[in-house]
């Protein structure tokens, strides 16, 4: 006889444990169908605040990235916005001597 002829014997013979064996496979196979469905809806909930966290990121740097700019663009128009100062043979010649004389050459 092979193994497990007598439960198949068991379960020909008793249609009450048919329905029985029936109904807690139904039950298990439920219970696996829900186990799966909830790694996959917990799975797409990590995908999807993973894209969230990286549109996110990828606006804050893009507005840094232009305040940034814009910070560079209106320092640059600062900077050549201030009058280039006197050059030193459009100065008296008193005033570029102090300005422009290297002391310690001078008094050697």
């Amino acid at each position: 006889m092979p193994a497990g002829y007598a439960i198949w014997v068991w379960l020909k013979n008793n249609p009450l444990a048919r329905w029985a064996l029936a109904i807690g496979a139904g039950l298990a196979a439920f219970r696996i169908w829900l186990g799966l469905r909830d790694k996959r809806i917990i799975e797409q909930d990590r995908v999807e605040s993973t894209l969230r966290a990286e549109r996110t990121a990828r606006e804050v740097i893009d507005n840094a990235r232009t305040k940034t700019d814009e910070t560079i663009q209106s320092a640059q128009a600062a900077r050549d916005a201030i009058p280039d100062g006197p050059t030193a043979d459009s100065l008296p010649d008193a005033v570029s001597a102090i300005l422009f004389s290297n002391y310690r050459r001078d008094r050697d």
